[in-house]
């Protein structure tokens, strides 16, 4: 019922997992009534800095802590998200993204050559990197239009079933 967001990067300073969580506050507090939770996978060195940080934000009881898990756990949170969020400084194609897209979610990216390759404003947003506005705005705008946010999710999956599946690739 609420609006979940999901981040699978690890959480070490490449990732910027602190940049998520400072734009989930700003998105929660602009939209109480959304009922947002955050849920972060992949663990990592920064885990207490960042629990630090959401506590600090007033959002510590909105902010999952999940860490490494396995594939049933990471599908079931994808498929409980809204939207998937990836914002490195720097990365390669993404196995994250391509898992977020082949579950049906918009993607909120970094601007990165890597993530251009496979999105654009059909499928989510391109923000700077560390641009925590941007990506507030962009949560906000998913949380609003949920119809369009939808079109982007399907969008995606139908783009990784043709360019990016095994099936596919295998064909």
């Amino acid at each position: 019922d609420g609006f979940e967001v999901v981040s699978l990067r690890t959480w070490e300073p490449n990732y910027n997992i602190d940049v998520i969580v400072e734009a989930f506050a700003a998105f929660a507090k602009q939209r109480p009534q959304s009922q947002a939770r955050l849920h972060l996978l992949g663990g990592g060195l920064l885990k207490d800095a960042l629990q630090a940080q959401a506590a600090q934000l007033g959002v510590a009881d909105r902010v999952d802590f999940h860490g490494r898990v396995g594939d049933v756990a990471m599908v079931n949170a994808i498929q409980r998200s809204r939207v998937s969020v990836s914002i490195p400084t720097s990365d390669a194609t993404s196995v994250s993204v391509l898992e977020s897209m082949a579950c049906g979610l918009p993607i909120i990216a970094s601007d990165l050559p890597a993530n251009r390759q496979w999105l654009d404003q059909r499928g989510g947003f391109i923000v700077p990197v560390r641009d925590v506005g941007a990506v507030t705005q962009a949560l906000l705008t998913i949380c609003d239009a949920p119809a369009q946010a939808r079109e982007m999710g399907a969008f995606n999956h139908q783009r990784i079933e043709r360019e990016a599946s095994r099936r596919g690739q295998m064909d």
